[in-house]
């Protein structure tokens, strides 16, 4: 069994995001700076990626309305590069679900294959008119229909590459899924926007987790937390600050 690392690598960041919209009915109006993470798995038979980030700040702003900062650090190609690894090295990318800022920036990947939801595909393809938006549904060309011809269907659970397993979590979206990462210190779950910030995961009193506030079906996504606690000794958000106090993990 191959035994992984995760390094988070920062996409862009959100400048001022509203935070109710990751901690369900809490936290109304208040504004946090939160990151748009990419994940580089190392340690296996070849690097992997989970996800691939935003549209530009320019797009993101025109399309949602959501100041973006991405500088020179933010650079996906240089992040990669730092740690040994060339665009066209990467063959598989698995994809959490298909909201603009996790399913951008495939272009710089030629060689991958793009590994997503059978559930996300037909979501995305026809969402709910309250959350068109997040797939940009009504611009011409979608961030994930730019990779149309590029994706491996999965339906359920499937270890992708050795170590490396998508666990369908329907929550977020219909079609979410989760990345199980073996590691040296145990399984990790990359759980996608299932779990946005860390607290989402440590929960509050009388809640043990606490949902993000856009999903489709509440009771699907209560019951995605109850299992992905017997998937994973750790997990990990994607949108959290806090994620890059480290430089990978374990």
């Amino acid at each position: 069994m191959a035994t992984w690392r995760i390094v988070p690598l920062d996409a862009g960041d959100f400048l001022a995001f509203e935070k109710s919209r990751f901690t369900y009915q809490r936290n109304v109006g208040e504004k946090i700076q939160a990151p748009c993470l990419v994940w580089l798995l190392l340690g296996g038979p070849e690097p992997v990626l989970v996800d691939l980030g935003p549209t530009p700040p320019e797009e993101a702003e025109r399309v949602h309305g959501w100041a973006m900062r991405r500088e020179p650090r933010h650079d996906l190609v240089a992040q990669l590069k730092a740690h040994r690894v060339n665009p066209e090295d990467v063959e598989t990318v698995l994809v959490t679900h298909l909201h603009w800022d996790h399913v951008s920036n495939a272009h710089l990947f030629p060689r991958a294959r793009i590994y997503v939801q059978r559930r996300e595909l037909a979501y995305a393809a026809a969402p709910l008119y309250p959350q068109r938006g997040s797939y940009e549904a009504d611009e011409p060309s979608p961030p994930w229909m730019r990779n149309w011809g590029r994706y491996v269907v999965l339906d359920g659970d499937r270890e992708v590459v050795p170590g490396v397993t998508a666990h369908l979590l329907p929550g977020h979206t219909p079609g979410s899924q989760g990345i199980g990462v073996e590691t040296a210190d145990g399984v990790y779950l990359i759980a996608g926007d299932n779990v946005d910030l860390f607290e989402n995961w440590e929960g509050a009193p009388g809640l043990p987790h606490i949902p993000g506030s856009i999903f489709v079906n509440l009771e699907d996504y209560l019951r995605s937390f109850a299992r992905m606690e017997t998937l994973a000794r750790f997990v990990l958000p994607s949108h959290d600050m806090r994620v890059l106090e480290r430089p990978e993990y374990p």
